[in-house]
């Protein structure tokens, strides 16, 4: 008995079974729901411009250990590197400058008052005077201050250091409040640890999300996949002028709210309205506008934007939100692309079969 088909009409159907497979195969795949996302994975890596200019808070009293904070759960060998990367990215934030300004306003009142008894009267009103020159002078008269301070004994020298750092502290605290910009402080939560009468888990809410975060590592939780159609994109020209590595220039830089990201330089800087171009043709006539526009950054930030951008609740801790629920734009079009071909597939899928259906019946009719 032979097959029901010749020869070609067997060979071609068989090519669209294949093909009817491989595309079922394919929207099966994007249309699978994907793994939740690692909270390590969806930390932000992005150099803000200019924060590079605080100094450290090498603090360590007070500041719990990766083995306290995971203490009581176990991790196979990928969970302890995931730990590993989201205690640094807290540790960051824990620690950071603009996070920890009454610590360093009342360290700085201490050292000054231990220097006070071997201080004249005299003697403190140049230091006062010295530090809080040195705190906001600028350009040539920063060089005037600082021959100033370099003729002072060192008692005095260092008081008017510690002054300096004072009134820096209190202008980064009255800039936040200024406009508006709430701001988080550890320097309590440090404290209440030092002491040993709080446990960890009586005070977690109060310490960076990373943290709060390793204690759910040790469990399965899948986010439900966005459906929401990704943001349009908008790249925008834009120039950086930095001290450190000069002039850099990116043409796909993307606008984030009130920032504006630069993949290329992996900077981070608030957003500014475009300039147009100008175009000088010839020296003695005015310049020509281009048609295009860019955004020139060349000035450092504010304190308040370090202070949104570093706060508990600030930027990039809704940054990371967003990441671990999939809602980042270029998430949201990963998404978008994956259920476009799962559609695709689906319906190529549904049209092979729909064809090899009828040249069976049309065989046997």
């Amino acid at each position: 008995m032979g097959f029901p088909f010749d020869t070609a009409t067997l060979d071609w159907t068989m090519i669209g079974v294949l093909v009817a497979i491989a595309t079922l195969i394919v929207a099966v795949l994007a249309w699978r729901r994907p793994r939740g996302v690692n909270p390590a994975e969806a930390v932000l890596v992005i150099r803000p411009f200019g924060d590079a200019d605080y100094p450290n808070i090498h603090a360590t009293n007070g500041v719990p250990s990766l083995d306290q904070l995971t203490q009581g759960f176990q991790l196979d060998a990928k969970g302890i590197r995931a730990a590993r990367h989201l205690y640094e990215a807290g540790l960051g934030q824990f620690n950071h400058y603009v996070n920890n300004l009454d610590g360093v306003i009342a360290d700085a009142q201490a050292a000054m008052d231990e220097l006070r008894p071997q201080l004249s009267q005299l003697e403190l009103a140049l230091a006062d005077s010295v530090g809080l020159a040195l705190a906001t002078a600028q350009g040539e008269e920063l060089r005037v201050e600082r021959t100033r301070y370099d003729a002072l004994r060192l008692p005095i020298q260092t008081y008017a250091e510690h002054k300096r750092q004072q009134h820096q502290a209190q202008q980064c605290i009255a800039n936040a409040l200024r406009h508006n910009v709430p701001r988080t402080d550890y320097t309590l939560v440090k404290s209440r640890i030092a002491s040993g009468e709080f446990s960890l888990a009586t005070i977690m809410s109060e310490l960076p999300i990373y943290w709060q975060d390793l204690r759910t590592l040790d469990r399965e939780d899948r986010t439900p996949e966005p459906r929401d159609r990704p943001p349009k994109r908008e790249y925008y020209n834009a120039t950086f002028m930095t001290q450190d590595m000069g002039i850099l220039e990116d043409n796909r830089a993307v606008r984030d709210g009130d920032w504006l990201i630069s993949e290329r330089h992996g900077i981070l800087v608030p957003y500014q309205e475009p300039v147009p171009v100008l175009r000088f043709e010839r020296p003695d006539r005015p310049p020509v506008p281009t048609g295009k526009y860019e955004i020139i950054i060349d000035r450092k930030p504010g304190f308040e934007w370090d202070t949104e951008l570093w706060r508990q609740g600030g930027y990039l801790d809704q940054t990371y939100q967003r990441s671990k629920a999939g809602r980042l734009p270029e998430q949201l079009r990963r998404a978008y692309r994956r259920r476009l071909i799962g559609r695709i597939g689906w319906a190529t899928s549904a049209i092979t079969l729909a064809v090899y259906i009828v040249l069976v019946a049309l065989r046997f009719l």
